[in-house]
């Protein structure tokens, strides 16, 4: 995706719904948090003169960097930044990429966002920043036993059901099963196809190896009180 064409986000201030968010879903999960909170920051604080923001290239700078700025110290307040870092006073420094990979997973964000964050707070000098450039975030995660997700490794090509969270799915689901909405409409809403909807629907029976576990865990749990 060419960010530098398309809009990362934009915020609408519908008539009736109200304050909408919409999140380009061809960036990494790191960029699409950030966009996410950039976009409060518009509807927070900018929502009173403007119905409609897209944040883009070429758009208001003041505004933009404003949003920025908001968006950077919700996601990785400085004063918990600080003592987040301050627990890490037995390593050398920070320009460990692997610490600062620690800290990206701590805060939830993006391998960039947490090093603009340690550079506006001062805690990480502008040669150490430029330095971190040639890391690679996802490796060191994944050595460091953190799950890594493929859009942060550049792969957009995921299952349609793979691109929707959990509590999604679930309500899904839930809806299938009263009867409120169709196969047909799930599929369409999700964008796949109604097998894959009956394979959401399913009720896959456990296998021997599952079942063997799930009775050490309930015999165990059980050992010393009544069932």
């Amino acid at each position: 995706m060419d960010l530098a064409q398309a809009p990362s986000g934009f915020f609408y201030n519908h008539p009736q719904a109200g304050f909408c968010i919409a999140i380009n879903s061809q960036m990494t999960l790191g960029r699409q948090v950030f966009t996410l909170a950039h976009e409060f920051a518009h509807a927070f604080f900018h929502s009173q003169t403007s119905d409609v923001i897209v944040s883009m290239p070429g758009a208001d700078r003041v505004r933009e960097r404003f949003a920025d700025a908001f968006a950077g110290e919700f996601l990785v307040p400085g004063d918990e930044l600080r003592r987040v870092v301050g627990e890490l006073e037995h390593f050398d420094n920070l320009d460990n990429p692997s610490l600062v990979v620690h800290l990206q997973r701590h805060f939830g964000v993006s391998f960039a966002t947490i090093r603009v964050r340690l550079l506006h707070e001062r805690l990480l000098s502008q040669s150490a920043y430029d330095a971190l450039a040639e890391a690679s975030p996802s490796r060191l995660a994944r050595a460091l036993g953190y799950r890594v997700h493929p859009a942060d490794m550049g792969s957009y090509d995921l299952h349609p059901l793979e691109s929707q969270p959990a509590r999604v799915l679930l309500l899904v689901r839930h809806a299938l099963e009263r009867s409120a909405i169709t196969t047909g409409d799930a599929a369409e809403m999700l964008g796949t196809s109604t097998e894959e909807i009956r394979q959401l629907l399913a009720q896959p029976v456990a296998g021997e190896g599952e079942r063997r576990a799930q009775q050490d865990l309930e015999d165990a749990a059980f050992a010393n009180r009544e069932r």
